[in-house]
């Protein structure tokens, strides 16, 4: 099967998944990661067409999983899930709420911050992404000042869920 039809197998799946609840299930997971592999072997012209891809529900839901890698990143100490995090903003295309997008960009600048690493390094990867409206809003969030971009800006801190795991949460 080719990468760009079993890309958009994953993202209806993902579409129809009720990913709200913590943890993330095993499948959910598997599903991000195949994401992440496939959308690398897309070329310019397949990842463009994705992008008219993403429902505005969908787009939603990228955004909560962005959430979900970025916790998953620091729980593993585990730099590729920031990359999924990222991903999941790359498609969802900021077409809803940038503040929104903004929000979420934060828990995964923590997440590099807290493996050691530049967020903005592990977005050259995906380049080129082919949209100047994606390129545009991630170059303003990594041009922002950095005490703009501390969760507790954002009334988020660190916490942790029943089984003692690392998760953000209000205050």
């Amino acid at each position: 099967m080719k990468h760009y039809d079993r890309t958009i197998e994953i993202l209806i799946e993902l579409e129809n998944s009720f990913v709200r609840m913590r943890p993330v299930t095993v499948r959910t997971r598997l599903l991000l990661w195949e994401l992440l592999d496939k959308y690398r072997h897309l070329n310019l012209s397949e990842r463009k067409d994705l992008s008219q891809e993403v429902t505005p529900a969908l787009g939603k839901k990228l955004l909560g999983l962005s959430t979900l890698a970025a916790e998953q990143a620091i729980r593993q100490d585990d730099l590729p899930w920031l990359a999924v995090g990222l991903l999941c903003h790359i498609l969802e295309g900021f077409q809803w709420d940038d503040r929104e997008n903004i929000c979420r960009l934060v828990l995964l600048e923590y997440g590099a911050h807290k493996l050691k690493v530049k967020l903005s390094d592990i977005f050259n990867i995906f380049e080129p992404i082919g949209n100047p409206h994606i390129e545009k809003h991630m170059k303003i969030f990594f041009n922002r000042p950095a005490q703009l971009n501390e969760i507790e800006v954002f009334n988020i801190k660190e916490g942790v869920d029943l089984d003692g795991k690392f998760r953000f949460v209000a205050f």
